[in-house]
């Protein structure tokens, strides 16, 4: 793994569907299915222990399913916008009778900038949903850190769009009317407002490009959440009955330790150990920069113990490392009285036995409270 990478019941999280506010019957774009306590591309484990929260997360990754189709849908109607608008040369005012196309454009617009913004509001109820199933989690809160622009411009609740689209639908207003059209050139359009009819045909045009670059970035943030991008925000918890921990892959075990790290508020800054690897399975580091390194022992069935050396081995990698890391051992086996003894002499060690880890990811316990009870 790379450095600083990391490989919700009926009275869930209830949102309106962006797609009821902006679908239409007839759309192309299909929308995701949803399947109750899964989430798509995830290896799905049965029975959690925490199956309240992973049903919420399957019904969250629904809701940003239905973000995105109602994106697609803002897109389909900018594209007919866009290919609506008559040809013109920026330099010379269009004919009158194209105001009517201009106008009717000023309310296509209107409608794609509302939607689009409820799109906004839908996708941060959405993110803020999925942040509270994990609320210290650091994978769940960098995956989202693209957005911070996105959602803080959308919780001013004013659009500069809509203000100059106002403009815009005043002078076309005037540039529609049959007076102008109508009496045989008598009352004749003035240089002032085939000028200003001009100038809001362009705008319109720089509008509708501008909102089709916000609808495709929204799309892609959007997309790279979704568990088919390879995202960890929607990640299934960090929880997992001790059979199922007993009958993991050695690697595995060591991902999952990672995770339950992270859903404890540490940001993981290696995970997978290897040759010289000091020990160290797991590096993470704490909301304060302090760093815990973490030897895994896994054993079929939890049919195994470990010994004095081991413990040795990870608080040398520990010493090495910084004198302040803090050096843990995880196992679903058993601890020998040895390795106990040598690790509480001068705190050299914690030690996560079987009952120990059962605490911690099976019962959901925080690491902190499980450690001020170890040596």
């Amino acid at each position: 793994m790379t450095e600083g990478a990391f490989e919700p019941s009926p009275s869930m999280f209830d949102i309106e569907s962006p797609a009821r506010i902006v679908g239409r019957p007839g759309r192309r774009f299909e929308r995701p299915v949803r399947t109750a306590g899964h989430i798509p591309g995830q290896t799905r484990i049965d029975s959690r222990p925490d199956a309240a929260r992973e049903d919420r997360l399957a019904t969250l990754v629904g809701a940003l399913g239905d973000v995105r189709y109602a994106v697609l849908c803002v897109q389909e109607d900018l594209e007919e916008v866009s290919l609506g608008f008559p040809p013109f040369t920026p330099a010379i005012s269009p004919p009158l009778t194209e105001a009517r196309t201009f106008l009717d454009a000023v309310g296509a617009l209107r409608k794609a900038d509302t939607d689009l913004r409820g799109c906004v509001s839908a996708l941060r109820e959405t993110v803020d949903a999925v942040l509270a199933v994990d609320p210290r989690s650091r994978r769940r809160r960098e995956a989202i850190e693209g957005l911070d622009e996105i959602f803080e411009n959308d919780r001013t609740g004013h659009s500069a769009v809509h203000a100059m689209l106002d403009e815009a639908g005043k002078v076309l207003t005037y540039a529609n009317s049959p007076v102008l059209t109508e009496s045989n050139g008598y009352f004749g359009a003035t240089k002032k407002l085939l000028d200003a009819y001009r100038k809001e045909a362009e705008r319109l045009n720089s509008l509708c490009i501008g909102l089709m670059v916000d609808a495709a970035d929204l799309l892609e943030k959007t997309g790279a959440l979704l568990p088919a991008s390879g995202s960890a925000f929607l990640a299934p918890v960090a929880s997992m009955f001790m059979h199922q921990v007993d009958a993991l892959h050695h690697s595995e075990f060591e991902q999952l330790v990672a995770e339950l790290l992270d859903r404890d508020g540490y940001r993981i800054v290696r995970s997978g150990g290897g040759s010289g690897d000091m020990g160290a399975d797991v590096v993470a580091e704490d909301e304060l920069g302090r760093r815990v390194i973490v030897q895994c022992k896994h054993f079929q069935n939890g049919n195994g113990s470990v010994g004095q050396p081991v413990v040795q081995h990870v608080y040398g990698g520990a010493v090495a490392m910084h004198r302040s890391t803090l050096a843990v051992v995880v196992t679903n086996g058993r601890i020998t009285g040895g390795a106990k003894v040598w690790a509480k002499e001068d705190d050299r060690a914690r030690l996560i036995d079987r009952e120990a880890l059962k605490r911690w990811c099976e019962d959901g316990e925080p690491l902190s409270a499980v450690l001020r009870d170890v040596s």
